[in-house]
């Protein structure tokens, strides 16, 4: 199980990085997307683990990397989604702070939540079912973002 998760923080790391640059360099609307994607795969697959009734070490690696590339990339995605969008107005400090607080808060909420959520229910499916809907949510919201910060002001 170290080595799986040792995979979620590597992908993640190199999800961060190639998002990174990614954003900086071209325009990262459709790279923004794929790690959304990758992201959402990623939690099918868990979910699968979560349902079955053996585990599977391939998909549990499957799971490792593709989650974490995406997760990387998502993370990444809220910085600069917000730079791109507010970075030459003013309260854009601010903002990029409160952005920043909520990623954490949001992520140390789920160390508590989902081990409630699995007492409660006996399965982990429920969290990883909660956790495919904000990142088809976060899909929907950066695309409609994009469309309007594209469209004229006038």
């Amino acid at each position: 199980m170290d080595a799986d998760a040792s995979m979620v923080f590597a992908g993640n790391l190199v999800g961060k990085v190639t998002s990174g640059f990614v954003y900086d360099t071209v325009n990262g609307h459709w790279f923004a997307l794929l790690a959304i994607g990758l992201m959402a795969v990623g939690l099918l697959v868990l979910l699968h683990l979560a349902i079955a009734y053996t585990v599977c070490h391939t998909e549990l690696a499957l799971f490792a990397m593709v989650y974490g590339l995406g997760y990387g990339g998502t993370y990444s995605l809220v910085q600069s989604k917000a730079a791109v969008m507010f970075g030459s107005k003013p309260g854009f400090k601010p903002l990029q702070g409160m952005l920043y607080l909520f990623q954490m808060l949001g992520a140390m909420a789920g160390e508590v939540v989902v081990p409630q959520l699995r007492a409660l229910t006996l399965s982990y499916a429920p969290s990883f079912l909660a956790m495919l809907a904000m990142a088809s949510l976060c899909a929907l919201h950066c695309y409609r973002a994009d469309i309007l910060h594209r469209m004229p002001m006038g």
